[in-house]
């Protein structure tokens, strides 16, 4: 499981904003992808909301599988004990 923003979409930028250079102004696409390495490919993505982080999108996407016998990893952002517990739950 990991998080990304793809990069190689062209941002509008917010109503009001001055300066079309200032990339943090924009409204970013942002989502977490559950990536299947036995057969190489993306199996899920889940979008994170709006003022939400990556943690509850990955609880949400580990409660769509079945993750028993599975390897799951993910980076340290979604090293936390609700992420820990989601993926336990799921076997």
């Amino acid at each position: 499981m990991d998080g990304q923003t793809p990069c190689s979409i062209i941002y509008e930028p917010k109503e009001g904003q001055k300066s079309p250079q200032d990339r943090r102004t924009y409204e970013h696409q942002y989502y977490v992808t559950l990536y299947d390495c036995s057969n190489k490919m993306a199996i899920a993505q889940e979008d994170v909301y709006a003022k939400e982080n990556e943690n509850k999108a990955c609880i949400r996407l580990c409660s769509l599988f079945s993750l028993d016998g599975c390897v799951v990893t993910c980076d340290a952002l979604n090293t936390t004990r609700a992420v820990a517990k989601a993926i336990i739950s799921q076997g």
